[in-house]
């Protein structure tokens, strides 16, 4: 084939032209997360129609957030997972786990300092931890499946859980921990529980912006 056959050839292939703007921006609105925000605005719409001085009130927004931040956290975890291609269905289980621990040392320890609450902190994030190791371990390295290790760890944490506090909430935490998030103060940490904490981090902002400035 010569080259001004090949040249031919080559100019009579039709060419593919870039998808638009407007296509992409359908297929976006289409998708399985634009639909659920979609749902979820007509929902928080709805019940603010319902309840204007309820649901749209800072305190209930407020609580709101706080109840899907810990969803979130494991949300990001569970994303990482589901990347590498497999998944767990322990997490919710761990989590109970890592709570009970935390207030168990804290009970154990207790008094109302700010170390108390740091001890339980770690008591959480290490049993979090001995939780992950172990199935990592039994999935990389025993080679059992995902379904089966995160399965058996499920019950196996919450049955622990359950163990140690014999079905029993345990309510002799520090007034510090049910302190953080309510009313936006944390007593004994920031200043006088009369002084709420987002002032003060306001005014620590603004002192620092002066400082650059």
């Amino acid at each position: 084939m010569t080259d001004t056959a090949m040249i031919a050839d080559v100019a009579a292939q039709p060419l593919h032209a870039p998808p638009s703007i407007v296509r992409r921006l359908r297929r976006a609105m289409t998708s399985s997360p634009a639909l659920m925000g979609l749902i979820l605005l007509l929902l928080l719409a709805f019940f603010t129609a319902m309840r204007p001085d309820t649901f749209a009130s800072v305190f209930n927004i407020r609580n709101i957030f706080l109840d899907a931040s810990g969803l979130l956290i494991l949300a990001t975890g569970m994303t990482f997972v589901m990347i590498a291609g497999g998944f767990d269905l322990s997490i919710g289980s761990v989590l109970v786990f890592s709570g009970v621990a935390a207030a168990k040392t804290m009970e154990t320890l207790g008094g109302e300092g700010v170390g108390v609450l740091i001890a339980g902190t770690i008591a959480a994030m290490l049993s979090g931890i001995a939780w992950g190791v172990f199935n990592g371990v039994c999935i990389a390295r025993l080679r059992v499946s995902a379904l089966i290790t995160t399965l058996g760890s499920m019950g196996a944490a919450l049955g622990l859980a359950y163990l140690l506090t014999d079905g029993n909430d345990v309510r002799t935490v520090p007034k510090l921990l049910m302190s953080i998030g309510r009313d936006g103060r944390i007593a004994g940490t920031f200043g006088s529980n009369d002084e709420p904490t987002g002032r003060k981090l306001r005014a620590a902002v603004d002192k620092a912006m002066a400082l650059v400035g």
